[in-house]
């Protein structure tokens, strides 16, 4: 059976392993300086799983510039998912869990 996506998880599928992507590899720099690691200033237990610092924006077309959509969208995945360093399972465990929010 094949299993698609909603057009909405679709999105933030693609968005989600490109930033996989840029975090893991070296290979874009250029999408790579717009994504930055969150350091809270104290050791806490979710810095196990890191965030990425969403910047401020005043307009509602500025939030789908990758430098705001990107970090959204890695923020909101379950950290078990973000600290998954091999692509494959990434995808596989992103994928389930989209599934499951439909």
């Amino acid at each position: 059976m094949l299993r698609w996506l909603p057009v909405r998880q679709r999105v933030t599928y693609k968005v989600a392993q490109l930033t996989h992507k840029v975090r893991t590899t070296a290979t874009a720099t250029y999408l790579s300086d717009l994504v930055q690691t969150h350091a809270p200033p104290q050791a806490l237990r979710s810095s196990d799983a890191p965030l990425l610092v969403i910047p401020r924006i005043h307009t509602k077309l500025a939030s789908r510039a990758f430098s705001v959509a990107a970090p959204s969208t890695w923020n909101s995945l379950p950290a078990d998912i973000r600290l998954c360093k091999n692509i494959l399972t990434f995808k596989c465990h992103l994928k389930t869990h989209l599934f499951r929010l439909t």
